[in-house]
């Protein structure tokens, strides 16, 4: 979903704040992206099962784009752990895509997120022993507009391994939106 020039302009944003928190970890460009629901360690008999749970969430969806622009973190900026790039237009449609994964996975027997889908990339984690005050002066101060927008065709079903430099995401299934039939031509 990311194009290679939006991931160039993050990668910028994060060198500005790299900066000013050197020891925070900071995403790799090849791994920015937007997660709609983290589902843990799962077994790979039940990738077609998911699969197949995913494509039914998302059917009747129309493919549609997003804005991303702004930064911020959570829980806030003034007590950041996980900094992020933002989504502004686009995050209503995106956050309803989000609620019917969620629901589709919790009738898989996946645990429901406590916490309301907010459409963001993360683009860097802040440890608890981190001293903050510098990082939060630059994200205070940032003026972050819109990057870009990016076309979202569909969602995908991605691993993560985890690797000592890093993690290593690989795209398991694509699985595009399926606008739903019938109606008028």
């Amino acid at each position: 979903m990311l194009t290679a020039d939006l991931r160039s302009r993050i990668s910028a944003i994060q060198e500005q704040f790299r900066q000013a928190a050197p020891e925070v970890k900071w995403v790799a460009e090849e791994n920015l992206h937007i997660t709609m629901k983290f589902l843990g360690g799962v077994d790979e008999s039940r990738v077609d099962s998911i699969s197949d749970a995913l494509a039914g969430a998302i059917t009747g969806t129309e493919p549609f784009s997003v804005t991303v622009s702004g930064v911020g973190a959570f829980p806030n900026v003034r007590r950041p752990r996980t900094i992020w790039v933002g989504v502004s237009a686009g995050a209503g449609r995106l956050a309803a895509v989000a609620d019917n994964v969620e629901s589709a996975m919790a009738r898989m027997g996946f645990p429901k997120e406590e916490r309301r889908f907010s459409a963001h990339i993360t683009i860097g984690r802040v440890r608890p022993e981190q001293k903050v005050d510098a990082l939060s002066d630059a994200l205070q101060s940032a003026d972050v507009g819109e990057l870009g927008t990016v076309d979202v065709p569909g969602v995908a079903l991605m691993k993560s391994d985890l690797q000592p430099k890093g993690p290593i995401y690989s795209i398991l299934k694509d699985i595009p939106f399926s606008p739903s039939q019938g109606g008028s031509s």
